[in-house]
């Protein structure tokens, strides 16, 4: 085994104890709740970025930074309400099955994890050196890595079609502090 064995192994074993730590309730919401993040952050980020004109002058640096404080925004509200919901779930005697499942959870996302990263690494041109010839799990996580490459394709594809059409209506929302 190589280096990039063990880097793999290490991603997929921390994946997978953190979330038989944390739980598949806590994982789940979290992973929730940067997804409406960052949706939040994307659709009303245009809105919200008027309300920063007095401290911010240059429209592009207005728009991230409305942006960033939406994403932490509601990641705190995602904090609060995915702590408010362990602690109603240990209660209730089901933490135990939660963990466990929790654990199967964090190993989908550890080979995920590995599979994005063999695929920036296959961007990147390492996919032509002797350790990746030579390494014994890129060959799990290459097929992984195709899959997510054309799932990210498809999705950009998706997101393109619904930004370049006209029927789906975009409500201003005139957001203020």
């Amino acid at each position: 085994m190589v280096a990039i064995d063990y880097v793999l192994i290490v991603v997929l074993g921390l994946s997978t104890i953190i979330s038989l730590f944390r739980g598949f309730f806590k994982e789940a919401v979290s992973l929730g709740t940067w997804v409406v993040a960052l949706w939040v952050a994307w659709k009303l980020g245009p809105s919200f970025s008027s309300n920063l004109e007095p401290w911010l002058s240059t429209s592009v640096l207005r728009l991230w930074a409305a942006r960033i404080l939406l994403v932490m925004a509601v990641l705190i509200a995602g904090g609060l309400l995915g702590r408010f919901f362990g602690i109603v779930l240990e209660n209730t005697g089901l933490s135990g099955t939660d963990r466990s499942i929790g654990m199967v959870f964090g190993f989908a996302r550890g080979v995920i994890l590995t599979g994005l990263l063999v695929m920036v690494l296959e961007l990147l041109g390492f996919d032509e050196t002797g350790w990746w010839r030579e390494s014994k799990l890129i060959p799990y996580a290459a097929p992984v890595a195709k899959i997510i490459r054309h799932a990210a394709d498809d999705g950009l594809e998706l997101l393109e079609e619904i930004e370049s059409s006209e029927d789906i209506p975009v409500p201003e929302t005139g957001l203020a502090i």
